[in-house]
C-alpha cells in the first residue's frame, strides 16, 4: 500500500523519471535542466561567498583581556579570582540597580595574571572589575575607552621601587596593584 501511494505521489508530482515533463525526454528526480547548469553554480558560490562575508562580522564576538601585574616586579598575579560585570546604558548615581546589569562572570586569571571576557550582544556601556585580592579595584571602566586606546589602571603611586606603568593595546585593561597578603587580610578585620 504503501508502494502505490509514493508512487502515485511521485506521479502527481512530477518527480519519477519516467515521466516525461512538458513532453522533453524523462528526467532523473529533482535534476536541473542542461542550459540552467551553466549560470547556477557561479552564481552559488557568490551568494554563498558574499553572504559569508556580510555574517561573520555579526558573529564574531568580541573579547577584551583584563591583565593583573604586581606593581614591584611587573609580575603577572596568578591565580585571582576576579568577577567581571557588564553594564549598559547611563547608569544612576549612587548604587547600581540590577536592571542595569547585561553580564557578570567570575573568572580565575590564568598563568599570564589574564582574564578573557567576551563582551554582551549588545555590547555594554562600561564594564566593573572586582577582586577581594587586590587593595583597590572596582571602578567603572567605559567600554569606548578600553576598544579605542586600553586602559591602564595604576594604583602603585604609594609603593617605592615601582616598575615602570606598562601601556595598554586597544581591548585591553591592565590592573598594576599589589595582592593582599595573609597580614593585609587580618589587618582589614581588626577594628
Amino acid at each position: 500500500m504503501r508502494q502505490t501511494t509514493y508512487s502515485n505521489l511521485c506521479l502527481l508530482l512530477r518527480l519519477h523519471p519516467s515521466v516525461p515533463r512538458a513532453g522533453g525526454p524523462p528526467q532523473a528526480p529533482y535534476s536541473v535542466p542542461e542550459g540552467r547548469k551553466n549560470w547556477m553554480v557561479p552564481v552559488l558560490i557568490a551568494v554563498v561567498w558574499l553572504s559569508g562575508l556580510g555574517v561573520s562580522p555579526l558573529l564574531a564576538q568580541k573579547q577584551i583581556a583584563v591583565r593583573f601585574l604586581d606593581p614591584k616586579s611587573g609580575k603577572p598575579i596568578r591565580k585571582m579570582m576576579v568577577w567581571v560585570t557588564q553594564y549598559k546604558g547611563n547608569l544612576p548615581k549612587g548604587p547600581i540597580p540590577l536592571c542595569y546589569e547585561l553580564a557578570h562572570a567570575k573568572i580565575k586569571t590564568d598563568e599570564k595574571g589574564e582574564v578573557l571576557v567576551t563582551l554582551h550582544d549588545p555590547p555594554p556601556k562600561f564594564i566593573g572589575i572586582i577582586s577581594f585580592d587586590l587593595w583597590n579595584s572596582g571602578p567603572l571602566i567605559p567600554l569606548d575607552k578600553v576598544l579605542e586606546s586600553g586602559v591602564v589602571l595604576d594604583y602603585s603611586r604609594k609603593v617605592k621601587g615601582a616598575s615602570p606603568k606598562p601601556s595598554a593595546k586597544p581591548g585591553e585593561i591592565i590592573f598594576v596593584e599589589r595582592r593582599l597578603t595573609v597580614w593585609d587580610r587580618m589587618r582589614q578585620e581588626l577594628p
